[in-house]
């Protein structure tokens, strides 16, 4: 039987505003499906109570990713433009390893901040930029 390959950093792809990102170093994402265990006779749960889902997604790009960005949107929207201000977008990330490809799609993505920090001493300066969506499609079929 053959070693299967894994999947590495160097093996995704992630699709921003029509572009794959150069400065990207990280993305995650994960939804998060509130339960609760419901009582009734005796100690143990009787029932399980679902509620709403949730959505997390962060990414750190590179100061030139963000600077590419910005520039990009002022050339659309106007000198003023801010990427909080963007409408709802989607960002497919894909896992390709040579041997099997996955797809994954983020509906509706919105940054909720966008912003700048550095520090003494950073040889490289990168920003956490969060964002809300609508939904995770795990696993898209090609």
């Amino acid at each position: 039987m053959a070693i299967k390959t894994g999947f590495g950093w160097k093996d995704i792809d992630v699709v921003i505003l029509g572009n794959i990102p150069l400065f990207i170093t990280e993305i995650t994402y994960k939804t998060t499906h509130n339960k609760q265990n419901g009582y009734g006779r005796g100690n143990k749960p009787v029932r399980r109570q679902r509620g709403n889902k949730e959505y997390e997604v962060t990414m750190i790009l590179g100061m030139e990713e963000c600077v590419q960005i910005e520039r990009a949107l002022r050339v659309k929207y106007g000198e003023n433009f801010d990427p909080t201000d963007l409408s709802p977008f989607d960002i497919p990330v894909s896992y390709d390893n040579g041997e099997e490809v996955v797809v994954d799609i983020i509906k509706d993505f919105e940054w909720t901040e966008w912003g700048r920090g550095a520090s003494q001493g950073d040889m490289e300066i990168n920003q956490s930029v969060p964002g809300i969506c609508s939904d995770i499609k795990f696993g898209v079929p090609l």
